[in-house]
């Protein structure tokens, strides 16, 4: 809309085994480039431990919980932060107190995080992930069955052969 957005790009993401986790070289970045953050702003943090080398900056801060530590160092996960399991509800318990809000977009786990934390359970809310149906609707039968053959001619495929799609994080 016309608007300037500033960007201040911290690190570089590298896809390979063993190399430096995406989070670990974002938090470095956030260490390099503390100077340049500007301050007073609303800090929203969606990574656990993005917030350790910024807790001192002024401005309000808000913590957003996609996934709470038990989910990252479960058994079932296949996250790296599952090997770091002590140390993340270290890091984790200590920027949460540091936090405004805190917003868990499960219901069980903003349950947990205010027992756990009970003096900070006026800050936490559960938030459900949501989606705006009047802009994301499911298309008609007609128009889902048009884009299926649209697909299938752009990539080549037979008229009636099976395409499969994933979305989704794979770790």
């Amino acid at each position: 809309d016309g608007r300037p957005i500033s960007h201040l790009p911290v690190a570089r993401q590298r896809v390979r085994r063993g190399a430096l986790p995406l989070t670990a070289s974002f938090v470095a970045g956030l260490v390099r480039h503390r100077r340049a953050i500007p301050q007073g702003h609303v800090q929203q943090y969606h990574r656990p431990a993005t917030a350790l080398p910024l807790l001192s900056l002024p401005g309000p801060k808000i913590r957003v919980v996609h996934q709470t530590a038990e989910g990252l160092t479960s058994t079932a996960t296949e996250s790296s932060w599952r090997r770091l399991g002590p140390w993340l509800r270290f890091v984790e318990s200590r920027a949460i107190r540091r936090m405004d809000r805190i917003y868990v977009v499960n219901e069980a786990g903003a349950r947990a995080y205010r027992e756990q934390q009970p003096s900070l359970a006026g800050r936490i809310s559960f938030v459900p992930n949501w989606v705006d149906d009047s802009i994301f609707q499911a298309p008609s039968d007609a128009d889902r069955t048009a884009a299926r053959g649209a697909l299938r001619h752009a990539i080549g495929a037979r008229p009636d052969a099976l395409v499969v799609l994933l979305d989704g994080r794979l770790e």
